[in-house]
């Protein structure tokens, strides 16, 4: 509740009072993303096809928090594992956010990054209320040294889903913290990053210590 308050009241100084919605909208709203998320999971097991949740849309499935609604969810941060990811999310309706902007492509036909970027053009539905944003690396490339060099082959399974599926917890943990630390420091006048780094903190008390321990020595070994 204090994370919420404050994140609200954070919101509202710079925006104006009334422009962020209570608990109770913000729980409607993630449901919906939530369904929308089982539809693509379901989707993509009929294909065979595996993508991986990062950051705060892991928190559908996995909550940090005693209720879904608090946690605000601006899009859908998702990394594509199996390049036939675009084929079958474009068989759902999925088109890019911007029809006259193109992902660059190689001569297989695979997708290609924008230097310095780490996803691709976020795709949408008419009828959705967040975009989903295919990551092809968890963190922007500068900051890729930090992630442990077995990162893409520890996946784990999500709750409830068959096809998505999320980085082992310390492992999402690490891609959180970046993002906290290193992207969204000055959003927001900073509410971002405080939400950010009480998050990695309730993500850390769940850790069992083996996996604490392997952390740490990640952050000491890391260069």
């Amino acid at each position: 509740l204090l994370v919420s308050d404050l994140f609200k009241r954070q919101l509202n100084l710079i925006l104006g009072d009334g422009a962020v919605k209570g608990p109770a909208h913000y729980q409607i709203t993630n449901m919906r993303i939530k369904a929308q998320l089982i539809e693509l999971d379901q989707h993509l097991a009929s294909h065979n096809i595996k993508a991986v949740l990062i950051k705060g849309a892991i928190q559908l499935f996995e909550p940090l928090y005693p209720s879904i609604g608090m946690r605000e969810m601006s899009d859908i941060d998702l990394l594509v594992i199996d390049h036939r990811f675009h084929s079958a999310a474009a068989e759902l309706g999925y088109q890019p956010k911007s029809p006259t902007v193109k992902d660059k492509v190689d001569t297989q036909g695979d997708h290609l990054l924008e230097w310095g970027h780490s996803h691709l053009i976020p795709i949408l539905r008419t009828n959705d209320i967040v975009t989903i944003e295919p990551h092809l690396l968890a963190v922007e490339p500068r900051y890729a040294h930090l992630l442990p060099k077995d990162f893409a082959n520890e996946f784990i399974g999500l709750k409830s889903c068959q096809s998505l599926m999320q980085p082992r917890k310390e492992y999402a943990l690490i891609v959180s913290l970046i993002h906290t630390l290193l992207h969204d420091r000055d959003s927001l006048e900073g509410a971002l990053r405080l939400r950010g780094l009480i998050e990695c903190e309730r993500m850390y008390e769940q850790l069992t210590n083996e996996s604490k321990n392997k952390l740490l020595t990640h952050f000491q070994n890391c260069h």
